[in-house]
């Protein structure tokens, strides 16, 4: 799985945040309860969650959204306190009710730009 990130004026953009650790994910063994150095890689080259502006998610699939929000004790909590998450619209209305909490709660972070 990628992320990208963007920097371009004083902004920090991650485009896809991965699968993210600790998800329960049986459909997928693979990336059932991950517990991967995403975080330390982004903080190798520079990137500290508080500093990222705005996150982009392509579309909402487990593989593009985990860190998205991260377990803190037991519950997940966002990743990136700073920015709101950006999904295309027709992305957010066919997935949201299938993975309702896939952008974090959709009513704070999410913004659709179709």
């Amino acid at each position: 799985m990628q992320t990208w990130v963007l920097r371009k004026g004083g902004r920090t953009i991650l485009i896809a945040t991965g699968v993210g650790n600790d998800r329960n994910r049986r459909q997928a063994p693979a990336f059932d309860h991950l517990h991967t150095d995403f975080l330390q890689r982004l903080s190798n080259i520079g990137v500290d969650p508080a500093d990222v502006d705005v996150g982009v998610n392509t579309h909402i699939h487990y593989d593009h959204v985990g860190w998205n929000t991260k377990l803190d004790g037991k519950s997940f909590v966002p990743t990136f306190p700073k920015p709101g998450t950006w999904c295309h619209n027709a992305t957010t209305t066919t997935s949201t009710p299938r993975t309702p909490k896939a952008c974090g709660d959709p009513a704070r972070t999410t913004r659709n730009c179709a």
